[in-house]
């Protein structure tokens, strides 16, 4: 689960403060290689992807469903030490993220991504945060990131067949620039 709220950090820019939530709702432990978190800018709406909502081409990127939203601030990478690392069963973990968001943006759809030891493809989770909330606000995504259902499919089978990329749901590339 995503839990986000924002701070004034001086006339030009605001803390974005996301905590992601990831629960292991399973009876085996989880380990994890990589976690990844961003934030792109929804609104107002980029010059970039409204050219794209006014040409014949609609909002989405071709054979995908959504708008290639900018980038704001850096990809967040954690590689994390699977040898250390561990979700046990039952347990519940909390990754902080800080990012530095202009004024002007008004809304932001934060990303993350939690990449197993394992090879298989994943957790991931969006969340859509209104920055002209009350700085005090915090908005919570539901439902939790949990690693139930993937649990059982990756440790009480046999391994997963290694598929053509083509055939795997990856996650959401982020954009490839930063906007100014």
């Amino acid at each position: 689960m995503h839990q986000i709220s924002h701070r004034a950090l001086d006339d030009q820019y605001r803390l974005l403060i996301v905590d992601v939530f990831l629960e292991n709702a399973g009876e085996i432990s989880i380990r994890l290689k990589k976690a990844e978190t961003w934030v792109q800018q929804l609104v107002p709406l980029p010059p970039s992807v409204r050219a794209s909502a006014a040409g014949a081409k609609g909002l989405a990127r071709p054979g995908g469903n959504e708008a290639a939203w900018p980038l704001l601030d850096r990809i967040h990478t954690q590689d994390l030490d699977h040898t250390k690392y561990v979700i046990n069963p039952k347990e519940c973990d909390q990754f902080r993220h800080n990012f530095a968001i202009s004024v002007e943006v008004k809304t932001v759809q934060v990303y993350t991504y939690f990449e197993p030891i394992d090879g298989g493809i994943g957790w991931k989770l969006k969340t859509t945060y209104d920055m002209d909330a009350s700085p005090a606000a915090v908005v919570d995504s539901k439902p939790e990131l949990s690693l139930e259902a993937k649990v059982s499919t990756v440790t009480n089978k046999a391994p997963l067949e290694k598929k053509h990329p083509s055939e795997q749901q990856p996650p959401d590339p982020p954009p490839p620039t930063l906007i100014d």
